[in-house]
């Protein structure tokens, strides 16, 4: 680092004599051109303007005597241009600048070409606006870089909402796309549909509270390398100017940005004020050097050197489970040895020799079999699997599904090391969740609170009723698309699951529109006789819901929020007004308008069970971390509640002619069996477990029943293997020949 600035002020009364700021570098031959903003005042109050310097070794800058080379002018400048990007494509320059508008800097972005780079044209119109009210760039946008790649320009800019002073807004950066460097198109995730993503969507956000840029990230420089990008951003965890710090992240296709583990990147401390701010970049050689300002009220510009080597990074990037040998579903079940497949993914500098060690959380249940795997050499950007050499790890007697999570210590040549995790699902799941939404990334969404194994419908087609059949519950989300809403064959699947006693979570923004405004006859009556719900409209206003009070599973959601900070997919565009169908009831409301948002179904006759939200899980974002979590949970305790209710004959004519108490099934089990007994008659009933010793150790029932059949589960994973008796004893009896019947019989826990 040069400990001095490299461009100082200008001279006492000149125009750029209170600020010089936002260094824009490129290389022209063996010249150095830089354009600067500057201005006659401090960075809050001055107007500022473009200048031009021009160096051969980046240190001396020679300043055009005929500065500043580009001033405000046109209306929409309102008295204020500052340097965005410039590129230099044959003989032409082209820069793209942010003009002031009516709040200052950064509300406009610019265009304009010139033959020589002092003497320019300006295109008369901005050529990037800011965003619709509400959207993430709403308040303020600048460009900072412009790259073309091929045949198509690409622009990283940032970008802040306007609610409140531009200080204390989250400063994001995005990315826009032109063929001609005029019409720019910004990028925007299909999937998020509501602001403050709405019109567009950032491409680098802040990270998560606590960390060292979690309040702005922004004013990126960005470069291109073999199989991707290269991105150095300010960032600070405050709203205080002065403490932002450089960081640096890559990526291989402009979008999506990997940030570096160690960031914020060594930076040393500026004797002559402020912070490191806006910066250009180039590698020449092996070296990169940097021009940046230093964030204050009287910014002007330095100069930094580095080796252009970085590290090797690792990313586990995809993982897969090789359960072929077992069940088959993907998942870790309890009593399978399964294979793990993990592909790493380098985003550092070439490696050889790479091999990998497998651990995992402390869990005596999960036992690693072969913890070594070989990778080999990984090339930047180079994907590669351990598909010859899988790690096998066993699990023994989970009674509940988990994620448990492993450890890879990833070692390489010249001492390389470092440390990545993954989840894997190990246990007993009682949960299948469907991901009926296409490509859409709504999953982790819910993995991230349930530990099911998953459906994709996109790769697996509709699953078979009988699949379904094998979980306690089931949670079925669907996408906004027609054609990821409930098809015939789904229909189907679902009606003989809730027929058979199934407990389902049903969850989608577009169910109603599409199956009743959208669908055939035969949809129409799906919704309604198995949905038992009626479509009102779509409700495009809905900001919240508010969990019926008199409903104990929501008594305590007096608010889900579709806006906020807490992880939500902000796709909330379009979800349904429903009413129920008797007996069902309302289980949420939207708000404002207190119209129907959910609602609850229970079938005494079979013992299911719906939950039905017309709105989408996903979109929950708060109003606490854990609000989504807490809620899922809160269901699926409503649903499990039913497995304790009679299955009545569905035929309601096979009425039990004796009291009979059968074998439980499975026998042996592990942990979970259900005991099946009839009573002939309405009786008093006690059903209850006993040990070896004849003591008394659980109670199922104890309370008058009807006349039925009724299947009982009992759960054993608090105790130890061995045998045990169940007991019977039914007592009032009117109408048979006995009053009284008893039967116990043995069954065996095996762990």
């Amino acid at each position: 680092m040069i400990n001095a600035p490299v461009l100082d002020f200008g001279d006492s009364g000149e125009w750029d004599d209170g600020a010089v700021y936002k260094p824009r570098v490129i290389k022209d031959g063996d010249t150095l051109r830089m354009w600067y903003s500057a201005s006659d005042g401090d960075y809050m109050s001055g107007h500022f303007q473009i200048g031009y310097a021009w160096s051969l070794d980046g240190i001396e800058w020679q300043r055009y005597p005929g500065n500043p080379v580009l001033s405000f002018g046109q209306s929409w400048e309102a008295q204020q241009v500052g340097v965005g990007a410039v590129l230099k494509e044959e003989n032409t320059y082209k820069m793209w600048y942010n003009a002031g508008g009516a709040e200052g800097l950064g509300i406009l972005v610019g265009y304009a070409t010139s033959d020589d780079g002092l003497h320019w044209t300006k295109h008369p119109e901005p050529v990037l606006r800011r965003g619709e009210a509400g959207d993430w760039d709403s308040g303020y946008i600048e460009a900072s870089s412009v790259l073309k790649i091929d045949d198509e320009y690409k622009m990283w800019y940032w970008a802040a909402g306007g609610k409140q002073y531009i200080a204390y807004e989250p400063h994001l950066i995005g990315l826009a796309t032109s063929i001609d460097g005029i019409n720019w198109t910004k990028y925007d995730d299909p999937y998020t549909t509501v602001f403050p993503f709405k019109g567009s969507d950032p491409v680098l956000t802040p990270s998560a509270p606590g960390t060292w840029d979690a309040q702005r990230a922004w004013s990126p420089t960005v470069l291109p390398i073999d199989g991707g990008f290269e991105m150095w951003y300010a960032g600070t965890n405050t709203s205080i100017s002065m403490t932002d710090r450089p960081g640096y992240t890559v990526s291989t296709d402009g979008n999506n940005w990997v940030k570096w583990p160690t960031n914020p990147i060594s930076f040393p401390i500026i004797s002559w004020g402020g912070s490191f701010s806006a910066s250009s970049v180039l590698r020449i050689e092996n070296d990169y050097q940097m021009w940046f300002a230093n964030f204050g009220h009287n910014p002007r510009i330095g100069y930094l050197t580095s080796k252009s080597t970085l590290p090797p990074l690792m990313l586990c990037t995809n993982l897969q489970i090789d359960d072929s040998q077992g069940n088959q579903n993907h998942f870790a079940d309890s009593g399978e040895t399964v294979d793990l497949v993990v592909s790493l993914t380098n985003l550092g500098m070439d490696i050889q020799g790479v091999t990998a060690t497998l651990s995992c959380e402390t869990n005596a249940d999960i036992q690693i079999i072969q913890a070594e795997a070989e990778f080999g050499e990984i090339s930047r950007y180079e994907t590669v699997s351990n598909t010859n050499t899988p790690f096998t790890i066993t699990v023994n007697s989970l009674p509940e599904a988990q994620h448990c999570t492993f450890y890879l210590q990833i070692s390489g040549e010249n001492g390389y090391s470092q440390i990545d995790s993954f989840q894997v699902g190990v246990g007993c799941p009682k949960i299948l969740l469907v991901d009926d939404a296409g490509d859409a990334p709504y999953r982790p969404h819910y993995t991230r609170h349930i530990c099911p194994v998953v459906w994709n419908v996109s790769q697996s087609g509709c699953p078979p009723l009988e699949e379904l059949k094998n979980y306690s519950s089931v949670v079925w989300f669907t996408g906004i698309e027609r054609e990821h809403t409930l098809t015939p064959d789904e229909q189907s699947v679902l009606a003989g699951y809730l027929e058979s006693g199934g407990k389902l979570l049903l969850t989608g923004q577009n169910i109603g529109f599409d199956l009743v405004e959208n669908g055939s006859i035969e949809d129409s009556l799906f919704f309604a006789n198995y949905l038992h719900a009626q479509f009102n409209s779509e409700n495009l206003n809905a900001n919240f819901v508010r969990g019926e009070r008199r409903i104990e599973m929501v008594r305590d959601f007096t608010t889900l929020q579709f806006f906020g900070d807490f992880g939500g997919a902000f796709n909330q565009s379009s979800p349904d007004i429903i009413e129920p169908i008797e007996p069902a009831e309302t289980l949420f409301k939207y708000f404002p308008g207190a119209k129907g948002a959910a609602l609850c179904y229970k079938n005494e006759d079979n013992g299911s069970r719906l939950v039905y939200l017309a709105f989408s899980f996903e979109a929950i974002n708060g109003p606490k971390e854990s609000t989504a979590g807490d809620l899922i949970e809160k269901i699926l305790e409503w649903l499990a509640e039913s497995a304790t209710n009679a299955v009545k004959d569905l035929e309601k004519a096979n009425i039990p002619i004796n009291c009979q108490l059968e074998q439980n099934f499975p026998n042996p089990f592990n942990p979970t069996t259900t005991i099946r007994f009839a009573l002939a008659e309405a009786a008093q009933v006690k059903l209850a477990i006993y040990d070896l010793l004849g003591r008394e150790i659980q109670v199922l029932v104890n309370e008058q029943k009807s006349a039925g059949i009724y299947e009982i589960p009992f759960k054993a994973a608090d105790l130890s293997s061995g045998i045990y008796y169940y007991k019977i004893s039914i007592q009032n009896l009117q109408n048979s020949q006995m009053q009284k019947y008893e039967n116990i019989k043995k069954m065996i826990l095996l762990k």
